[in-house]
């Protein structure tokens, strides 16, 4: 199998929450990836790998993937403003191709940042690297779709992690959010799961302010479409 269709497959294994499985496979592929000098796998492993990482409460392991990150798309922002000669000069790659990996990655490392802020009660840090994340951008519009996942996932990090500390009205506009944006998502197998975490994530905020009639149609949701994901 292709390095693509590995870091497809390590994607699919992290969904069945094989977790500990998809990361040994992404850790595996570094040394071929490496070889290939190709970047944008690499850049695709450690966004992988720190959202592994943030799901499981692995803190430190996240920073790191956003320091990895951020560290090889400072090398080429420097190639695009033309203060790194040196580096333009072996670049094979296409401007515009650049610039997409720039901004693909650029949100998937601030998905992290949010994220891992959330995680830690920092809800201001994650409120400004939320609001950073959800600019709207309609450059690469190929990206819109990645893009609208990642806001959703953050904003349901945010909101989790505000009601872990029993600001449950801080969180209501954030569930307002989600609730507005969550039947906009893709059908990939991944909007599903999102829908189904979002789902649940909202009926426990619901059950924890007395709003218990609301609850129960998003927990029925949420069990319909893990059960949907479940025969697929």
């Amino acid at each position: 199998m292709s390095i693509s269709g590995e870091l497809e497959r390590a994607r699919r294994l992290a969904l069945v929450a094989d977790e500990t499985g998809a990361r040994d496979l992404l850790l595996s592929l570094v040394p071929a990836i490496e070889a290939e000098d190709r970047d944008d796998l690499i850049l695709e492993v450690f966004a992988q790998l720190g959202d592994i990482y943030l799901a499981r409460g692995a803190n430190d392991g996240v920073r790191e993937c956003i320091r990895r990150i951020r560290d090889c798309l400072a090398i080429y922002s420097g190639i695009m403003a033309g203060t790194m000669p040196e580096a333009a000069s072996q670049l094979s790659m296409p401007a515009a191709e650049v610039a997409h990996m720039i901004r693909r990655f650029s949100r998937r490392a601030q998905f992290l940042q949010t994220g891992v802020a959330a995680a830690q009660g920092d809800h201001e840090g994650a409120e400004a690297a939320l609001s950073e994340l959800s600019r709207a951008d309609d450059a690469f519009p190929q990206l819109a779709d990645e893009h609208a996942h990642l806001i959703v996932h953050a904003q349901v990090l945010c909101a989790t992690a505000l009601c872990d500390d029993d600001l449950h009205v801080r969180s209501a506009p954030l569930w307002e959010h989600v609730l507005d944006a969550i039947d906009r998502l893709g059908d990939t197998e991944f909007d599903d799961q999102l829908r189904v975490a979002a789902s649940t994530a909202y009926s426990r905020f619901c059950v924890e302010t007395g709003r218990l009639t609301e609850a129960e149609p998003w927990l029925r949701r949420a069990g319909a479409r893990a059960r949907a994901g479940d025969r697929n």
